[in-house]
């Protein structure tokens, strides 16, 4: 994303209060409705209790609010559901009408959209009963918000001009601007730029007759975005620049900084490098003096990619650095920031630590490359999940690197010292100021126009020139201090094992095997696009059913040559046991235990743990312990649940085969605790879950792509638990969880896969060492043979990737037989399940 989205973002946080949520509310007063949400209320309470009662409420309101600040979403939810209680008891439906309101805003900063929708509808409802046209106004943004997050942008544009109804119904200018200004966003995102012009140039003109001069700027700038994904350039320009000139007439830097860095933008896409540096530096400037962290991150990182583009790779590299390093800085108290910035936020970082990764690779500059790529991972996990932990790291620079990034911040300082004396000079009128300030202001506005030309000195300066030549020449000279960290942690382990990271980029995919015996990663790159790569991914995952297909053991040969074949030789004469892999965006789909090398799957070579990043992964390998296993199980075929999540259609019944894969768990571990159907509840389940240190779970469980508080794990009742409530079990005694049903949404590939190892994760935040999931829904009698084998090679003391590998050779040479005397050798019925997290 470019540094206009920033922008965009800016502006849209300008428009909205916290409490004037963007959203999109149904109709409300649809009994279709009013039978989905109903709401209970009761009788007024009697007695001098009322006002006590009423004061309590407020009380725990506030305190959802305080939480609400803080950004502490998950801990707002209790306090509100607490107000809207005691709200409900007292029948203060203003009261409750706020509070549901509020669960809205908690539940969609916590990715928990299904309920947010819920708790946005019900607050509507009562405001409309009440006749709160502003409520239920902000009701309709508070809906608009998620759908438009959930990419249904149509019911989004319904909501906003149901929003816009009232409001202009109400004479409510500033909530007219809010609707207009999320018009505005929704049609940019549908592509639809024509259509947003018209809500801007409608801001514009209410604006102008408020006499709100900041309103106007911004209006411009909305304007400017949309000119410029027309690529109507002259007009985007002219936008840019009106909107500048009013934030200096009323002393507004950041919007001025704003301004500078979209004019930036412009300049860079019609080619005018001069300029775009030239606005870029400005707004850089103005954003060191003003302490906003999170542009200078953006502007420093699109230098990075100017001078990359400039043939400045060695250069780009340093200001590429420097932006990560800022992020790093900032990634703890990013959650403070507001909550439309946070999410643009979280959008753009992954792509400079990706261009980093690249350049650094270019030059074989391994060992940063790879602390690169650790941070990637954590900081998209963070992107997926919210609040992942994981300390920052700051990346070292060379002694050359630091040398050039030191002469350049002295020339900012001399920069950013002109620029904020200037500031203070312009800011008394002109009738107002005494000769000599006149007369040193037009000192500093000619010495700032040579200051603008400091990039250019920067860079032509022969010390600069000499720094450049000494960075390509002493490259390799960099001591990181977790690399050894990762050596030491690989030679602990009971086997010969090796880290594989590989990186999809646009034109070529790179590899790196981290070993114990050699003293940075081997790299080896890979001739093939993003594209190709992931219609081979597309082709493996659509012909999985085909085991004596020749095209299918092609495509898998193809993926096996991409992603193996290059450390072939390597991993023999290093003689390796385990692949420990860290898949990187669509490669998350795939299963890598189901490439085939021309004679044998690779898992019939090797053991195979997935992992998410290597610094959250605790690979210690602990004492034996007699297994115990607390085993539930959705089995009961004639029982189905229907339902709808995230805009999917789920039609979910028992799995046949699953009392048979329980019942024969517990006859090979007799210390098992089955729960069945209805049984296996959320109640009895949770209450189980510290006494067993393997939670085996037979039942549908679905992993959403981008929106990770959908994902759900589904009880023999027809409860789910999301992904918040995994995050509060207590799996600190589990050794291993089991999802023997899982499925994934592949589709066109255009998610990155998170949901898949996010699962991983959550598990590990939970406690839990390792868990074993499913790429895709697996036949369920397939899945029993499998566990069968998994489960008694457990017993027998196998490690946990062992036992999986083994329990998959059993049927890749069906050696157990299937129920309904099926082939089971192919793929589809065993190279599905992936462990993640602690194999060992």
């Amino acid at each position: 994303m470019k540094f206009w989205q920033l922008t965009f973002l800016a502006l849209v946080s300008f428009f909205l209060t916290f409490y004037c949520d963007t959203s999109i509310l149904a109709r409300v007063n649809s009994p279709a409705f009013n039978d989905q949400f109903p709401i209970d209320f009761v009788s007024p309470a009697l007695g001098p209790t009322t006002e006590d009662q009423r004061q309590e409420a407020d009380r725990f309101f506030n305190r959802g609010i305080h939480h609400l600040d803080l950004s502490e979403f998950s801990e707002a939810i209790q306090p509100y559901q607490k107000s809207l209680q005691l709200y409900k008891q007292i029948d203060d439906r203003p009261g409750m009408a706020k509070s549901l309101h509020h669960l809205g805003i908690a539940y969609r900063n916590l990715k928990d959209y299904d309920q947010a929708i819920k708790y946005y509808q019900q607050s509507g409802q009562i405001f409309d009963q009440i006749g709160d046209r502003n409520g239920l106004a902000n009701s309709f943004m508070g809906l608009g918000l998620v759908y438009r997050t959930l990419e249904e942008h149509e019911k989004a544009i319904e909501s906003y001009q149901q929003s816009l109804q009232i409001f202009e119904k109400m004479g409510d200018d500033q909530g007219v601007l809010n609707s207009l200004n999320n018009l505005g966003i929704v049609y940019q995102n549908l592509g639809k730029y024509h259509q947003a012009i018209q809500p801007y140039q409608q801001s514009l003109q209410i604006f102008e007759k408020m006499g709100d001069r900041n309103g106007v700027a911004k209006s411009l700038l909305g304007l400017g975005i949309v000119y410029g994904k027309l690529e109507n350039y002259d007009q985007a320009i002219e936008s840019y620049q009106q909107s500048l000139q009013l934030f200096k007439q009323i002393g507004d830097r950041n919007g001025i900084a704003t301004s500078l860095g979209n004019l930036g933008v412009v300049y860079r896409s019609l080619g005018k490098y001069h300029k775009a540096i030239e606005s870029y530096q400005q707004s850089l400037q103005i954003s060191q003096e003003i302490g906003d962290r999170n542009r200078e991150r953006q502007i420093l990182s699109n230098i990075g990619l100017l001078l990359s583009t400039q043939d400045q790779p060695q250069l780009a590299i340093v200001f590429y650095k420097q932006s990560v390093n800022v992020t790093e800085d900032i990634r703890q108290g990013l959650r403070r920031l507001p909550t439309e910035l946070q999410q643009l936020y979280l959008e753009t970082v992954a792509d400079t630590y990706r261009r980093l990764a690249d350049l650094l690779l270019q030059f074989d500059r391994i060992i940063e490359a790879q602390q690169v790529l650790e941070l990637l991972k954590v900081q998209e996990l963070e992107d997926y999940l919210i609040n992942v932990r994981g300390d920052p790291q700051n990346l070292q620079m060379l002694p050359d690197e630091r040398q050039a990034w030191s002469q350049y911040q002295a020339l900012q300082q001399e920069a950013i010292a002109i620029s904020r004396e200037l500031a203070e000079l312009e800011k008394i009128p002109v009738n107002q100021r005494l000769s000599a300030q006149q007369q040193r202001l037009q000192e500093i506005r000619e010495q700032q126009g040579e200051t603008r030309g400091i990039f250019d000195q920067f860079l032509s300066s022969p010390e600069v020139e000499n720094l450049i030549k000494n960075i390509s020449q002493n490259q390799h000279n960099i001591n990181i201090r977790n690399y050894p960290n990762l050596q030491k942690l690989l030679a602990n382990l009971p086997e010969k094992s090796v880290i594989l990271y590989p990186l999809v980029l646009d034109n070529r995919l790179e590899l790196l095997l981290v070993t114990t015996q050699t003293a940075a990663p081997l790299r080896q790159p890979v001739n093939v696009t993003a594209k190709q790569l992931n219609q081979a991914i597309i082709d493996y995952r659509t012909g999985l059913k085909n085991q004596d297909s020749e095209s299918f053991k092609h495509t898998a040969k193809v993926l096996y040559d991409y992603l193996i074949k290059p450390f072939e030789k390597d991993l023999v004469n290093l003689q390796v046991k385990t692949l420990i892999y860290a898949p990187d965006r669509a490669l998350r789909y795939l299963p890598l235990a189901g490439l085939y090398d021309g004679q044998q799957w690779l898992v019939e070579k090797y053991r195979i743990n997935n992992i998410t990043v290597a610094s959250l992964t605790q690979f210690i390998v602990t004492p034996s312990k007699p297994p115990s296993v607390l085993a539930g199980a959705f089995a009961d075929v004639d029982t189905g649940y229907q339902f709808q999540v995230a805009q999917r259609q789920f039609d979910f019944y028992g799995l046949k085969f699953a009392y048979d894969e329980i019942n024969n768990i517990a006859g090979i571990i007799p210390n098992t605790n089955r729960l069945l159907d209805r049984d296996f509840n959320r109640q009895q389940t949770e209450g189980y879950l510290g006494d067993y240190n393997i939670i085996h779970l037979a039942t549908h469980a679905a992993f959403i792509p981008g929106q990770p508080m959908d994902s759900f794990i589904l009880f023999g009742d027809g409860d789910r638990a999301s992904i918040n409530d995994i995050r509060r079990w207590d799996l600190k005694n589990v050794d291993l969880a089991v999802l023997s049903a899982c499925q994934t949404g592949l589709g066109d590939l255009s998610g990155n896969g998170e949901e898949i190892l996010g699962l991983g994760y959550i598990m590990q935040e939970a406690g839990a060492q390792a868990t074993v999931a499913t790429l895709w829904l697996i036949e369920d009698a397939s899945t029993q043979q499998l566990m069968n084998v998994f489960y008694q090679k457990l017993s027998e003391g196998n490690s946990r990737a062992e036992a999986l590998r083994q329990a998959q050779l059993a049927l890749i040479n069906q050696q157990v037989p299937h129920p309904q005397n099926q082939d089971i050798s192919a793929p589809y019925h065993w190279a599905g399940f992936i462990i993640i997290g602690n194999g060992f």
